[in-house]
């Protein structure tokens, strides 16, 4: 019997953890002023979803998690003009 320990390089599969909200078609006007901010917030896509949040790897050092929290929906609302639902996103896919 061979074990295999290590990576497996040849892996098609994606996944992605944030603190953000689903979007919608409407919003994708909006994309590019996204991308043109100095917020942390960024576009993650899941097949036929969009969402908008920010990876809990740019929790600052002295940043407690309510405070990451409110950060994300404040620059949301300052980016979109509307409030959301937000919840922890996290999807995972094969690209096979």
């Amino acid at each position: 019997m061979k074990i295999r320990n290590g990576f497996v390089s040849n892996s098609s599969t994606s996944s992605f953890c944030i603190y953000g909200t689903e979007i919608d078609d409407e919003d994708e006007q909006i994309f590019e002023e996204l991308e043109n901010n100095n917020t942390c917030l960024y576009i993650r896509y899941c097949e036929d979803y969009k969402y908008v949040g920010r990876s809990f790897s740019y929790i600052n050092d002295d940043e407690t998690g309510a405070q990451f929290k409110e950060k994300v929906k404040s620059d949301y609302k300052k980016i979109f003009n509307k409030d959301a639902k937000f919840s922890i996103i996290e999807r995972a896919w094969y690209n096979g």
